[in-house]
């Protein structure tokens, strides 16, 4: 492979950080696992594979019964629910959702100490005649792979671990590829609860 340019790289999650990469230009074929990463860069823009964020997608309610139904009266209990992802875009009825519920038993002792039920899971449904699939192993919704055949697959991000999971034609889920591009400390996670946060 050929250096090429030099470019400044910006992230912007958490602490500014900011790294100077240089572009390599060339056939790089694998050479196995590596703590090392190489991103690579074709020449020509994609037209049939697209990526979309969680947040480009059209927001959709989860269906009936895809959420537990528990009996939660106030105010000795809190039912708390936050949902990510939707429809993807062109129609067809995929959609890909991110679901986080809470059932919270507040008493008058400090919060850490109150209990609670927690649901958590990201679910796709491939076409509009198939129903909503829970994705195992996988934390944190990033986005989608759409191509003019449909969903081909969702991506997974739970802080410095990128998740890709192919999704076949009869719309399962297939094994996880898992990515890591950190090694977190631990406060680095995604929390699957709406309860207030008491420390690791």
């Amino acid at each position: 492979m050929t250096p090429g340019q030099y470019l400044l790289q910006r992230e912007s999650w958490g602490p500014q950080i900011v790294r100077v990469v240089r572009v390599l230009e060339g056939v790089c074929p694998e050479q196995g696992r590596s703590a090392r990463s190489v991103v690579f860069q074709q020449t020509e823009s994609p037209e049939r594979c697209l990526l979309h964020k969680k947040e480009t997608l059209t927001q959709r309610a989860p269906p009936e019964g895809l959420i537990p139904q528990k009996r939660c009266d106030p105010p000795e209990c809190r039912y708390m629910e936050a949902v990510s992802g939707g429809e993807l875009p062109g129609g067809g009825g995929s959609a890909v959702l991110e679901i986080t519920a809470t059932w919270l038993h507040p008493t008058e002792e400090h919060e850490c100490s109150w209990t609670h039920d927690d649901f958590y899971g990201i679910f796709v449904q491939a076409r509009k005649d198939l129903p909503f699939t829970k994705i195992p192993k996988v934390d944190g919704l990033f986005g989608v792979l759409v191509d003019d055949r449909g969903l081909r697959a969702v991506i997974g991000d739970a802080l410095w671990i990128m998740t890709f999971v192919p999704i076949a034609p009869s719309g399962q889920p297939e094994e996880p590829l898992e990515v890591t591009a950190h090694v977190a400390h631990h406060d680095e996670k995604t929390w699957n609860s709406l309860a207030p946060y008491c420390g690791p």
